[in-house]
């Protein structure tokens, strides 16, 4: 695998210009061996850290694919976190799977690139799952950050999925959808729940959000999204690790984040904080984030509200998106 890492590495030199960086590499991050990729045309550029979602979802693919203007205004890096993509590692002990050593392997990254690139700051981005690990890394290290984004913001993980599946359920009612509806009424009494009955309920009810516009704007799919990556990577990617990952980071950390309580735990922030939400995105329900951003204390705050987009904004609005990244680079 190592030699692979090296020859994309070296294929994808050629990708940049004279200033610019194309990596994918191994670092040690809390004692485990975790991949990062790091692109950018000029190394002079503010450092963006983008915290993928999940758990367990590596999303280098596809914003590589989608968002490559970052590349222009920052230099990116896509972490694979530990247990997911490419970090994926059968022999780690699943116990490791917490959200404060995830945070931990998170800032000690943090401090690696500071110190690579000889920075004070850096910028933050989190997707979904990882807007949890952002909001907590904005609150404990904010000497580390010009700024956070959070994308598809989560807040209290039992409101999110109340109201989630109010939304599913009223949709199979309207559609006069039986099984929908049997199956839906079934989960609700307990849901959502902890044990692993709870797991496998929040990956019936995601099946039904799919089909009722709760996760994508419009026609927008899993199989079209993944249709438009095309990017040099592609091919480290192309085994059974990634679903092993997703599976492993979800069973694990699924308690911990039903327990999650950011309204109440962090609200207070000393550098700008930025939500970007889907207007149809019920897999985090924008009217619960929108709810928590009311709530926040920080220098300066901002809400962008994407009208055409659910749960996967970057890559189901990519031009609006890459946009308000690149206005944002240039407020530094």
């Amino acid at each position: 695998m190592r030699a692979i890492f090296l020859l994309i590495g070296l294929l994808l030199a050629n990708w940049t210009s004279a200033n610019g960086i194309a990596l994918m590499e191994k670092v040690m991050l809390g004692g485990v061996q975790q991949s990062i990729g790091i692109h950018g045309q000029d190394v002079s550029k503010p450092i963006l850290l983008i915290l993928h979602g999940g758990p367990g979802f590596s999303e280098l693919l596809l914003f590589r694919s989608y968002n490559r203007d970052l590349e222009r205004d920052f230099v990116v890096v896509n972490w694979d976190q530990r247990g997911a993509g490419l970090s994926y590692d059968p022999k780690m002990p699943a116990s490791t799977l917490r959200i404060s050593q995830i945070e931990s392997d998170a800032h000690e990254l943090v401090t690696q690139l500071k110190q690579r690139f000889g920075r004070n700051k850096i910028y933050l981005l989190g997707h979904s799952w990882g807007t949890v690990l952002g909001t907590l890394l904005a609150r404990d290290y904010p000497e580390d950050f010009h700024a956070y984004v959070g994308v598809g913001q989560v807040a209290n993980m039992v409101e999110n999925e109340k109201v989630s599946m109010a939304y599913v359920l009223d949709k199979a009612r309207k559609d006069n959808n039986a099984k929908a509806i049997r199956e839906l009424e079934r989960m609700q009494v307990h849901y959502p729940s902890a044990d692993r009955q709870g797991v496998n309920d929040l990956k019936a009810q995601r099946n039904w959000l799919l089909r009722y516009g709760g996760v994508f704007y419009g026609d927008m799919n899993y199989k079209k999204m993944f249709g438009g990556v095309h990017t040099e990577e592609a091919a480290l990617y192309r085994d059974a690790r990634g679903d092993k990952g997703e599976a492993l980071s979800l069973m694990n950390l699924w308690p911990e984040l039903l327990a999650l309580d950011l309204p109440s735990t962090a609200r207070t922030f000393k550098i700008p904080v930025y939500f970007l939400l889907g207007r149809y995105d019920y897999n985090a329900p924008w009217e619960v984030a929108q709810k928590y951003f009311e709530q926040i204390d920080a220098p300066h705050k901002a809400l962008v509200m994407f009208e055409r987009s659910g749960h996967f904004i970057p890559f189901e609005e990519p031009g609006k998106f890459n946009q308000f990244m690149h206005d944002l680079a240039g407020r530094e």
